[in-house]
């Protein structure tokens, strides 16, 4: 008997992002299309199938060639999608959401709009830095295609829309009622109950169409760390906030590598070597400084890295997490959020900005999260099934009651 299909539109050019698509292998094919074409692809990190929406004139010619047993988006604000969707729905096939990261509630993204705006806009770094993940190309016919065929003209007036608002406006779509017509998902596979409070409120599903799956990456902490004889160090937690394939700076790539300096000093004043954790977005960023007493960490154990460390400083991140949860942490912070508002509220951790950021006023915490019975329940609950396991219960769910 045939395993059923996974067709999907995430990131293969980010590990973390397809790691528990990777691990579904021995129960299901994983098809990949996520790039236009394969000029785009400037990472890979599977095996699988890899498609490429320029080899499709339409998503109709897409769905047959593949024949999905189930569609996996991973982000919903594409012509693509709405064309993908529009066709799943015609086919029966589910049409759903997964996470990839750890989401707040719909005002942190209007925060994070105006601290964008707020600062200095760095214009000239904008033209200076170039990221790789940034370069791609675009190919509207897809979705033309798509609609024309089944005679559905006012989905293409409502795409070219949004299409408007977002390119060329700047707006955001969350709550667009065409938007939300064209992406609403099936069903969603997410991580916790706090990280759907953002599609909870844009989406507003039915209880029976979310399905709580717990954040795989949080499945490596469940073992014991390989214990090493280094010296023992500090553990920053960095974020691509200077230098980013969506041109969000907040600082210049100047001020990123004076925090590095203050980072290196806190560590000093403790006596601690540092360790920086790069997110992918700088794996080789060339702004990058050379600092003694400093190592720049790509890919990693992360288990090992983060439960290894004597303490911590991270931004809002996925590992920002599980190092609440192992080691004394404290969050550095770019804007309001209501991620950071909940660990303040509740005693989790200290939490600093980084505008004027004074390191001798830096206190780290006695108790790590683990203490906190309302953080694991929200965060980081072990005591439950993996996040693969649950992952799979669901999928098989969805493609029989689509069946049925």
């Amino acid at each position: 008997m045939s395993k059923p299909i996974i067709l999907t539109n995430f990131g293969y050019n980010r590990k973390n992002w397809i790691e528990p698509l990777e691990l579904l292998s021995d129960e299901f094919t994983v098809v990949y299309i996520h790039f236009v074409s394969k000029l785009d692809e400037n990472a890979c990190f599977t095996n699988a199938k890899k498609l490429y929406f320029s080899d499709f004139r339409s998503a109709q010619e897409l769905i047959d060639t593949v024949q999905p047993d189930i569609f996996i988006a991973m982000g919903l604000e594409s012509s693509y999608i709405y064309a993908i969707k529009h066709v799943c729905n015609m086919r029966k096939i589910p049409f759903v959401y997964m996470d990839h990261g750890l989401y707040g509630h719909p005002q942190d993204y209007i925060n994070e709009k105006i601290a964008v705006k707020g600062r200095t806009k760095l214009e000239e770094q904008s033209k200076q830095v170039d990221n790789a993940f940034s370069k791609r190309t675009s190919n509207y016919n897809f979705f033309l295609n798509t609609f024309l065929s089944t005679f559905s003209l006012i989905n293409i007036i409502q795409v070219l829309f949004l299409l408007f608002q977002q390119k060329v406006r700047k707006k955001t779509l969350d709550n667009n009622k065409f938007y939300i017509k064209l992406s609403r998902p099936d069903a969603f596979l997410t991580y916790s109950a706090l990280n759907f409070t953002f599609n909870r409120e844009i989406y507003h599903p039915n209880s029976e169409d979310v399905f709580y799956i717990g954040n795989f990456e949080y499945d490596k902490f469940r073992v014991v760390p390989n214990r090493t004889d280094e010296d023992a160090y500090l553990l920053f937690i960095d974020n691509a906030i200077s230098d980013n394939p969506f041109n969000k700076f907040y600082i210049s790539t100047d001020e990123h590598v004076l925090l590095y300096n203050k980072m290196r000093s806190l560590a000093q004043m403790k006596n601690l070597k540092l360790k920086i954790k790069l997110h992918p977005y700088n794996y080789y960023s060339q702004w990058l400084p050379q600092l003694d007493d400093t190592e720049f960490i790509k890919d990693c154990n992360v288990n090992d890295l983060i439960k290894n460390a004597n303490c911590c400083v991270s931004f809002r991140s996925t590992l920002l997490i599980p190092a609440l949860y192992f080691v004394p942490t404290v969050i550095l912070k770019i804007y309001n959020n209501s991620i950071e508002d909940f660990m303040e509220d509740n005693d989790i951790c200290n939490i600093y900005c980084i505008d004027n950021l004074n390191i001798d006023n830096i206190i780290f915490p006695e108790k790590v999260a683990s203490d906190n019975d309302l953080f694991v329940e929200y965060f980081f609950d072990l005591k439950k099934d993996n996040s693969i396991t649950r992952l799979k219960k669901a999928i098989i769910t969805l493609i029989e009651r689509f069946n049925t």
